[in-house]
């Protein structure tokens, strides 16, 4: 619920400038680290979420009248700068007055300002998220959740490699991303397997990389954040779908030598239990050089091999997304998505399934064209995207030539549940 009924976000999360001291780049810019509401002093500041209340001091620069609302899923948010609140411990619902708007601390202006923390009782730059989550909640029991894709580059040095899987799973952890699909992290690949685990583990995520497995050489892999499992259910799952380069070659009793090169191809699945019902995650990397139909490439129609990719994902979804279970896909379609004049257009090929661009009716540039999605199962009429960005070098530098690529999605929870665990919703810098 907004905050402040009646007002508007004046400066949002995530803004630069220098007068703020969180994650400061090289121009000493730092980041806002919630969302402000400018509004007369004495303005009725309302809880947005039901929770318990505690009067809290996370420095003069707040006033003195801070608090947080502490939810029942353990997240809380932070009201600073306010002229009155409410006593401690007092027990409220979403819209109920917690106090009212002032200039109190640090302030240029009269306004609240509003932050979202991971873990209540303390300030840090590390446990502020994205407010937007609380301010959009609503007893219907809707459910913000982000996602991520991220291509990774197997030519790069292993520092660079490093660095970027590095990078991506700190924004990620940072903005509460609930699983992260990926590609290129095959046996191939220079060590990006062993470092995606290492590091996905250090930031809380729980990883499915196939090609660490002794009998599996594909490159997709997934990741999802512990704090979206609720239960000890993780299952992991990889069905070979399109055969590796070396299989077809002897099939066709093709000397391989100066040929195009690729590892099996397969679905990478994983399934899991969340608050709003299980979840199952798919990830796959389709062929390359697969954007003329009519086109062969040393005898083989690549273009034909992804339309075998496409059945299998819808082969899948039927099944993961079955009764009230919700089905997810993120990958590297090697083929341009979307209605924007590409031969192949749909590049799920009539499987039910929409990507993240069709559905907000654009088609950014991810690398190489609009090649990376991330999608949902056209029958969960519970799940809609609500955001979706493509992660230029201007908004977030990599090594590798693939941009990442973030969603979010609200999610209608199933009748009956309990008050919402909500998890972050995307935002670009």
């Amino acid at each position: 619920m907004n905050p402040v009924p009646g007002f508007s976000i004046t400066t949002p999360y995530g803004m630069r400038g220098p007068h703020w001291s969180c994650r400061r780049d090289s121009s000493r810019q730092g980041v806002h680290t919630g969302a402000d509401f400018a509004a007369p002093i004495g303005t009725t500041v309302v809880a947005a979420r039901p929770g318990t209340v505690k009067h809290v001091n996370h420095g003069a620069a707040f006033g003195n009248h801070q608090i947080e609302v502490v939810s029942e899923d353990g997240t809380s948010d932070f009201y600073a700068h306010m002229s009155k609140r409410v006593a401690h411990n007092t027990k409220v619902v979403a819209t109920q007055k917690v106090g009212e708007v002032g200039d109190e601390g640090n302030a240029t202006g009269p306004h609240l300002h509003f932050e979202r923390f991971q873990r209540p009782g303390f300030w840090g730059c590390f446990n502020n998220t994205d407010p937007q989550p609380s301010i959009d909640w609503s007893p219907r029991l809707l459910h913000h959740v982000r996602m991520a894709h991220a291509s990774l580059q197997f030519s790069l040095s292993r520092k660079e490699k490093e660095e970027d899987i590095e990078r991506i799973f700190e924004r990620c952890a940072r903005r509460g991303a609930a699983w992260i699909t990926g590609t290129e992290a095959g046996r191939g690949a220079g060590g990006s397997a062993k470092l995606l685990l290492d590091i996905g583990h250090t930031f809380g995520y729980t990883l499915w990389v196939p090609s660490l497995e002794p009998h599996i050489d594909t490159d997709a892999w997934i990741a999802v954040s512990n704090s979206m499992l609720a239960s000890d259910l993780f299952k992991t799952d990889y069905l070979p779908v399109i055969p590796s380069s070396r299989e077809l070659y002897k099939r066709q009793g093709v000397n391989p030598r100066g040929k195009s090169r690729w590892s099996e191809k397969g679905l990478v699945t994983v399934e899991f239990d969340t608050v709003f019902g299980r979840v199952g995650v798919a990830a796959a990397h389709y062929l390359h050089r697969a954007r003329n139909p009519q086109r062969e490439l040393d005898g083989i129609n690549h273009f034909e091999l992804n339309r075998r990719m496409g059945r299998a994902v819808a082969a899948w979804g039927r099944e993961a997304g079955e009764g009230t279970d919700l089905a997810f896909y993120g990958g590297d379609q090697n083929m341009n998505d979307g209605k924007n004049g590409q031969p192949q257009g749909d590049t799920f090929f009539g499987a039910p399934f929409t990507s993240c661009w069709d559905e907000l009716q654009k088609w950014p540039d991810t690398g190489h064209g609009t090649i990376d999605v991330i999608a949902t199962y056209n029958r969960d009429n519970r799940v809609k995207i609500t955001a979706a960005d493509a992660l230029n070098d201007k908004k977030f530098r990599l090594h590798q030539d693939h941009y990442l690529v973030e969603a979010s999605a609200a999610i209608v929870g199933l009748p009956g549940q309990a008050a919402p665990r909500v998890q972050g919703v995307a935002a670009s810098n």
